[in-house]
């Protein structure tokens, strides 16, 4: 089940991600969420939250669909990494849109590979082991 609180809260914790960063349109918290649910609920989508909802993170099988981390909390990336571990596994997947340059970055000090890049998205492996 696909707790819209839960994605909610995360995400107005910085109001520059859904006013200047996100691509889509509204550039409100309403319209950030809205679209977030809707792309994960294309799948058989598990949400899930970590610490004291430090952040969330939705997956369908191997691949991270969507994550979010408090911004306050965002110096806790190894929780982030440990928490999706537990529910995912050492191997995974997990793709952002192209002008995110805060979750490139993120995935890649994480030690993620790009397999696949087209003009919207960028797909990482992730192998832990």
């Amino acid at each position: 089940m696909i707790d819209k609180g839960v994605i909610e809260r995360v995400f107005a914790t910085d109001e520059d991600l859904y006013l200047r960063r996100w691509h889509g349109e509204p550039k409100t918290l309403k319209g950030l969420v809205d679209y977030t649910i809707k792309s994960i609920s294309e799948f058989d989508t598990e949400l899930y939250t970590y610490g004291d909802e430090y952040g969330f993170f939705a997956v369908a099988g191997d691949i991270l669909l969507s994550f979010g981390i408090k911004k306050e909390h965002r110096d806790k990336k190894e929780m982030f990494w440990d928490s999706l571990r537990k529910v995912i596994g050492n191997e995974f997947y997990g793709g952002v849109w192209i002008e995110n340059r805060n979750a490139i970055r993120f995935f890649e000090q994480a030690g993620g590979i790009v397999f696949n890049k087209n003009k919207e998205a960028v797909m990482y492996k992730f192998n832990f082991n």
